[in-house]
């Protein structure tokens, strides 16, 4: 099957689980924003949880599809038309040679389109995510444009049961490494009120507009080890959650990382919208 973009939306790109041959040498982990719901995707139409898919983010795309096959739209709350029919998202979908699918603007920040079968993509470190910084994995290293064909592999179907990701109000954390350097006030302060997202964020970190944490004001730290979820605080004590495009170090106190269940609802956060914490200490105990 082949797909040719219409219209790639605001930022559409080819995105699997992500890589972690090249951490060690310093190559992100990128691949999915919601790791949960690109799985449920990819359950959905009956691929491998592994395979790549086309990541939607704040409006969606329209995209022809050049032969049969099948299909899905998977996010919260989606607005979806097949040649102009209304059709429901989080379903499995047969496609025509010829359907024109549309997607339009998300109630959330990702959203994901899987096909059946594997998307053909350049892969890079073992997996098939788009990595922008240097133009490798996914289609050209780089966000799908008009004009684009993308061609789908046909795969053996598989039949693997994956729930749909539940929205958290309340993202989990642990205490990072260096959670001790930090005040009590910080501490109870950072879980007791609301940051916002700010509108300068993106996929390699989104940054919390809110309460200060100032008790390591101007401490940096000898570059070290770091990964999605990772929460860091720079200089100006407003607080830093690494996100999928994150580099593999970094020189600021590492206050606390994310529940790696609840790094997907943290993503959907649109630019502007709140969000609260709550610390999750013992790995076993659900909070």
């Amino acid at each position: 099957m082949n797909i040719e973009i219409l219209h790639p939306g605001v930022s559409s790109t080819i995105q699997d689980l992500g890589r972690l041959n090249g951490l060690a040498y310093g190559v992100p982990k990128c691949g999915a924003m919601d790791p949960l719901l690109l799985k449920y995707g990819n359950a959905l139409v009956g691929n491998p949880i592994s395979y790549p898919g086309i990541e939607l983010t704040i409006s969606g795309g329209k995209f022809k599809f050049l032969n049969d096959g099948h299909c899905a739209v998977v996010g919260n709350s989606l607005s979806i038309l097949l040649n102009g029919v209304t059709r429901l998202g989080n379903q499995k979908m047969e496609v025509k040679k010829g359907d024109v699918l549309s997607v339009g603007h998300l109630q959330t920040r990702y959203a994901y389109l899987v096909t059946q079968g594997r998307l053909e993509a350049d892969s890079y470190w073992g997996s098939f995510s788009t990595y922008e910084l240097v133009q490798r994995g996914g289609y050209q290293g780089r966000r799908l444009l008009k004009g684009d064909v993308l061609s789908v592999k046909k795969t053996p179907e598989t039949v693997q049961k994956v729930n749909f990701p539940v929205k958290k109000e309340l993202i989990r954390v642990y205490p990072g490494p260096e959670f001790n350097l930090f005040s009590a006030h910080d501490i109870t302060h950072f879980v007791s009120e609301f940051f916002n997202v700010s509108i300068n964020s993106n996929r390699m970190g989104y940054r919390l507009d809110g309460k200060i944490l100032d008790s390591v004001k101007n401490l940096s730290i000898i570059s070290a080890g770091v990964i999605p979820g990772t929460i860091q605080v720079p200089p100006s004590g407003y607080p830093i959650v690494l996100m999928a495009d994150s580099p593999c170090t970094g020189g600021y106190p590492r206050f606390a990382v994310v529940h790696p269940e609840d790094i997907g609802s943290l993503a959907q956060i649109l630019p502007g919208e709140d969000v609260k914490f709550i610390w999750c200490y013992d790995q076993d105990k659900e909070v």
